[in-house]
């Protein structure tokens, strides 16, 4: 995406880091049979005051102006596709969707690559491509995935283990190109009406 001037009345890398703090905020859990849940973020105006060093009265006009703007999704104060795009925004040139294609390719043959490890106990469950590649752009600035891995269907016999090896997992796809710009499945869930297009397996 091309930075706006402004968002809500704000510079636009501030919140961009602020969306960034958002995701990468912890969620809340519950217990459901016995099961970890992660309960749905809400970009409060109370989160919103304090990372941006705001006042109430202030953090609720921004509030308002990122709904109204199209950033934030009303009813589940979650970011939108648009919110998204903002969080993951770097200072970079764009590439050919051909070159973008070609990278999809190289995190797809990672996939499939880390799926054939025997008795592995975490493995890569589902890849949806969303954003400017999904959408057939002809110059992008980066390949937007979710990425579901299979940690979380170990249910009680979850260990740190395979918390640990999820996170070597998205190192290594990191790793494939500065323009992979993943997604988790909690993400793929605030953003339940962003056009996807599921490509692994």
């Amino acid at each position: 995406m091309d930075l706006p001037e402004k968002v809500a009345g704000v510079d636009p890398l501030k919140m961009r880091d602020l969306f960034v703090a958002f995701l990468d905020s912890e969620p809340g859990y519950q217990k459901v049979y016995g099961l970890r849940v992660p309960l749905p973020r809400h970009m409060t105006v109370e989160f919103i005051g304090h990372e941006l060093a705001v006042s109430q009265v202030d953090a609720i006009q921004i509030q308002k102006r990122l709904i109204s703007e199209g950033w934030l999704v009303a009813e589940k104060l979650s970011p939108t596709s648009k919110g998204m795009a903002l969080s993951q925004y770097t200072d970079r040139p764009k590439i050919a969707r051909a070159e973008a294609k070609k990278i999809l390719a190289s995190v797809l043959a990672w996939a499939a690559d880390t799926n054939k490890v025997a008795n592995a106990r975490v493995k890569v469950k589902a890849i949806d491509l969303f954003g400017s590649v999904q959408r057939g752009e002809p110059f992008v600035g980066d390949v937007d995935i979710f990425v579901e891995f299979t940690t979380m269907d170990l249910g009680a016999d979850l260990e740190p283990r395979d918390m640990a090896r999820e996170a070597e997992l998205l190192q290594q796809l990191s790793q494939i190109s500065e323009y992979v710009s993943p997604s988790s499945a909690f993400d793929r869930e605030l953003m339940s009406n962003v056009p996807r297009e599921r490509v692994f397996p």
